[in-house]
């Protein structure tokens, strides 16, 4: 589980380029959207190149 959490960040960590909010709601909003994208638009190698909402 370690080797899939550093993944996901690393990936997570490359789409975030905007940088965070102090304000909670709109954290909250950026971190939505960015789980968003990495389950439902971008494929994943491993996993056949599907979205994990795909799966």
């Amino acid at each position: 589980m370690p080797r899939a959490l550093a993944h996901a960040r690393r990936c997570i960590a490359g789409v975030s380029l905007r940088p965070l909010s102090g304000l909670p709601d709109e954290l909250e909003a950026q971190i939505e959207a960015s789980a968003e994208s990495y389950n439902h638009q971008r494929y994943h190698e491993s996993i056949n190149n599907v979205t994990p909402a795909d799966v």
